[in-house]
């Protein structure tokens, strides 16, 4: 069929477009396809396959004569023709790949189900039974019967990739993804081994998640406690093999009952190790995502308390303290939105947020109080002297000072002009044997009262006010520096970029600068071919009349051969009568007898 496909084609070498090629060579017969095959050898012409209904076509095509375009039949056993056959060849088959083939036996149940467990086997029996049941999040947890409740009709979710939580902005060193640290190790932990993996991308409307519970607050909660997961992420998780007494559990979050008591007993079990915490955050996130905020917190709690009893230390449980004191949080408005006012309920669980955002976040105390102070900038009333002022000894004067001053005109505004108007005069270093100076307004008779500069304690609340601002301004400087160091990078980036531009131009000037001598070269080389063609043709046509003078040539001989025998055959027995004929003489000038009747049969 390819063969007879072959006979049918012409090889066009043109400098046409694909439409004028099917145009032109439309008009010499029926095109059945025309194919590209690349640009010519010289780069300036493209080379087709123009394939026929029937061989009058090629037998037109071929009789045309165009400028810039050559057209050859298409012959077996050639180059052409083998680029000819190898474009209309379908495509064999091929082997699916290996990842492919993978896919095809992915089973829900589990990669690698072991072989010889009878209660895996009835487990993969009742899934099948269960097909039709949308799919849900497992743990390794232990399993309970499913409950009526409702499913919510949420939109598709997306997993999202692994990478893109070291997705950040790399000029301004700031991290655009979701918070990085305990639930980064926890997930590190479980991954791959008994925790939860992101899963595929569902993006069948008909997929639901039993955590879609996350993406929506409750109706009667607040949005503290909403943010544990970002938008539209789903978790499919293969249920591994974990054992427990033996036996490895699966447990389907939405056949959770609305007691934590069992569940939370499977976990002390099952997941009482640090890795394991995310088993803990996902079951009680889960109750939370159903309303259930007490079941929530019970489970939170008792993994805090878990936890700390394996060893973990506080500061590692800092996101399920913040995710218990959400819980406590979301309890409070709801007692008191139910009753109208505070309740002891909603105290209680208000007072246990404050103590574990506290635990997270540190204790806010406020500055000790100021005294008014009037637009003269003194104070408004007399202000007691302290019994025994403290004494700025040579150490600590520039170091508590000046800072605690700024810390104070920071927080109290009002407070600046009497600070200014009283710590003027900078107050020299005494002794314990240097009699004190007496302030002029006390001298005068007057006893205003002027605001003094306190000495932070160590142990004082504004000393640990001062820590906190002198964290923040190191962070801010280092921040600073970061954001430096990336503009540095992103300078020297810009600069090696200016130089590839400019590298860049100059090759492409270069390639310029050639392509117009090639083109030049190539304009000459078209014209030297058409005259070659010419020329060609012209020697075409003289050897097409020299070939017609040879066959007339040829008939006349092949005419004359017979009379030339005959002459031939006429001249020797010619040549035979007048020999036999001289004999004769001969012997009669001698005188012999002669034979008459011989001589006359001569």
């Amino acid at each position: 069929m390819i063969a007879e496909r072959t006979h049918r084609s012409i090889h066009v070498e043109t400098i046409l477009a694909l439409e004028e090629v099917r145009t032109l060579f439309g008009q010499c017969g029926e095109v059945r396809g025309v194919y590209t095959a690349g640009p010519a050898d010289d780069s300036l012409r493209t080379r087709y396959f123009v394939e026929y209904r029937d061989t009058r076509g090629v037998k037109h095509a071929c009789a045309l004569q165009l400028a810039g375009t050559s057209v050859h039949p298409l012959e077996p056993c050639t180059e052409p023709a083998g680029c000819f056959q190898t474009i209309v060849s379908p495509d064999l088959p091929q082997k699916p790949h290996a990842e492919v083939i993978q896919t095809a036996r992915w089973s829900p149940y589990g990669r690698n189900p072991p072989k010889n467990n009878k209660k895996m086997r009835h487990a993969h029996q009742a899934g099948k039974r269960t097909e039709n049941r949308p799919p849900s999040t497992y743990t390794v947890l232990g399993a309970e019967p499913a409950t009526k409740q409702p499913r919510p009709t949420n939109p598709p979710l997306e997993s999202p990739a692994r990478g893109q939580r070291e997705s950040f902005n790399k000029e301004n060193h700031s991290y655009l993804g979701p918070p990085i640290g305990w639930h980064d190790s926890m997930l590190d932990h479980t991954e791959g081994s008994v925790g939860f993996t992101p899963a595929y991308i569902h993006g069948d409307p008909s997929f639901h998640s039993s955590l879609s519970g996350f993406t929506e607050p409750s109706s009667s909660s607040s949005g503290l406690g909403t943010g544990l997961f970002p938008h539209r992420i789903s978790f499919d998780c293969d249920p591994p093999s974990f054992p427990m007494y033996g036996d490895p559990i699966e447990v389907r979050l939405d056949s959770l009952g609305e007691s934590p008591e069992e569940i939370i007993s499977i976990l002390k079990t099952a997941a009482s190790d640090p890795a394991e915490c995310g088993k803990w955050a996902v079951v009680g996130a889960h109750y939370r995502s159903r309303g259930n905020v007490h079941a929530a917190a019970a489970v939170i709690s008792t993994m805090i308390e878990v936890m700390l009893a394996v060893g973990m230390d506080l500061s590692q449980l800092r996101p399920a303290v913040l995710m218990l004191s959400s819980y406590h949080l979301d309890l409070a408005r709801q007692l008191r939105t139910q009753t109208g006012e505070e309740t002891v309920a909603s105290k209680s669980h208000m007072d246990k947020a404050c103590e574990g955002f506290r635990t997270v976040y540190g204790a806010y105390e406020p500055p000790p109080p100021y005294a008014p102070v009037d637009s003269h900038g003194g104070a408004s009333g007399p202000c007691p002297a302290p019994a025994h002022p403290p004494v700025l000894s040579a150490a600590d004067a520039n170091a508590t000072t000046t800072a605690d001053v700024k810390f104070s005109d920071g927080l109290r505004p009002e407070a600046s002009t009497a600070a200014n108007a009283t710590s003027t005069p900078k107050p020299k270093l005494m002794g314990p044997s240097t009699p004190r100076p007496v302030p002029r307004a006390v001298a005068m008779g007057s006893t205003p009262c002027t605001t003094p500069i306190a000495v932070p304690s160590p142990t004082g609340p504004r000393h640990g006010q001062l820590k906190m601002l002198e964290r923040e301004i190191q962070a801010l400087r280092d921040k600073h520096e970061k954001q430096h160091d990336s503009l540095e990078r992103a300078r020297a980036a810009k600069r090696r970029l200016e130089d590839d531009l400019d590298r860049e131009q100059h090759r492409r000037r270069k390639l310029e600068a050639q392509l117009e001598k090639a083109e030049k070269s190539a304009a000459g080389a078209q014209r030297g071919e058409e005259y070659a063609l010419e020329q060609c043709r012209a020697e075409v046509e003289t050897r097409r009349r020299a070939e017609s003078r040879v066959e007339e040539l040829r008939e006349r001989i092949a005419a004359m051969e017979p009379k030339i025998a005959e002459c031939e055959e006429r001249e020797r027995k010619t040549r035979e009568y007048f020999g036999k004929l001289g004999v004769t003489f001969l012997k009669a000038a001698r005188g012999e007898n002669l034979d008459l009747p011989t001589m006359m049969r001569m």
